[in-house]
């Protein structure tokens, strides 16, 4: 069984620390939805020349704190702390914003690298929805007691999840961290052009990546009731807010805006989090304890598709378009 002591939603809940226990192992980003608000502005890499400064300023702090924070969680890291340590939302900021500026890295290096990235979020994001799997079963029963034949299954569903982010993350600590960093630390410097320029194309990649991504919520919509649809709906929005933050104020986004898509994204989460139980038991053949979480996760829905629509209403994403226009 993963243990999901203190497991909550990624990396706003720190672990409570009880008489007798250990004290948590702490890490460089966790406590904030908005990884650059705690992220170190320096970095350790060396520039051949000059930069876009979102590089320089964004993505190489953000690999040195990868760096970090691999390094924290050790050989041997709980779902708990995957989580908590934050590595998935700094994987995802750094794929962001290797994407604004891919033709800065050899192709085919730089595929491999998001490749590698991908794969260790894809299996932290697995450990995480495990544990969260553990928490919404055992709300089913008094005092968390889950009956044999549901534990079972858990515990054989647990060692597989358990096994394949063991896997991953000893391959990518021991392997492929070394190449990634290699790779990414190296953006080819902007040849024959001022500071001014410089700066100018970097803003105007950085318009372009948020424009693309404000028509990706706009295709796949926020008002979805297929769970699967409603869970894109999420990413689609996520990846928005993430490159909104990884800005640094060039565009001067409305707080509010900014603040009411993270709401949605955390709400959107939550409901998720109900999906996550009902799936995986209807799929076991649990059919009297998924259609309880089943109820659950109708209520969340449309609670947070009430959000969604009062977010659209506010008209932040047109205020995001103007600003990058």
């Amino acid at each position: 069984m993963i243990s999901t002591d203190g497991f909550l939603i990624a990396g706003t809940h720190p672990r409570p620390v009880s008489g007798g226990h250990t004290a948590p192992r702490k890490f460089l980003l966790e406590g904030t939805t908005d990884v650059f608000q705690v992220m170190p502005k320096t970095h350790r890499y060396g520039e051949a020349g000059p930069i876009p400064p979102s590089l320089g300023s964004r993505l190489l702090p953000a690999l040195d704190a990868l760096e970090q924070t691999v390094k924290q969680l050790g050989k041997h890291p709980t779902p708990e702390e995957a989580d908590r340590s934050n590595v998935r939302r700094l994987i995802r900021v750094l794929l962001t914003l290797a994407e604004t500026h891919r033709d800065s890295y050899p192709e085919k290096k730089f595929e491999r690298a998001a490749r590698k990235l991908k794969q260790l979020a894809s299996a932290v994001g697995r450990f995480k929805d495990h544990g969260i799997l553990e928490q919404e079963v055992a709300s089913l029963f008094p005092g968390g007691e889950v009956p044999r034949k549901v534990r079972k299954r858990l515990d054989r569903s647990s060692d597989k999840v358990k096994s394949q982010f063991d896997k991953a993350f000893r391959e990518f600590r021991k392997e492929d961290l070394d190449s990634v960093v290699r790779v990414l630390s190296r953006p080819a410097p902007v040849e024959a052009a001022g500071p001014q320029e410089i700066q100018k194309e970097d803003r105007r990649r950085l318009s372009q990546r948020i424009s693309d991504l404000t028509e990706s919520v706009d295709r796949v919509g926020l008002h979805n009731q297929d769970p699967l649809e409603f869970h894109a709906s999420r990413k689609a929005l996520r990846w928005l807010l993430l490159t909104t933050q990884s800005s640094d104020g060039l565009f001067g986004f409305p707080p509010r805006d900014v603040e009411g898509m993270s709401r949605v994204v955390n709400g959107l989460g939550v409901a998720q989090d109900k999906f996550i139980a009902w799936d995986w038991l209807e799929r076991e053949g649990f059919d009297e304890l998924a259609a309880v979480k089943k109820g659950q996760y109708g209520e969340l829905h449309d609670h947070e598709l009430q959000g969604s629509a009062e977010f659209e209403r506010s008209g932040a994403l047109q205020r995001i378009r103007q600003a990058v226009a």
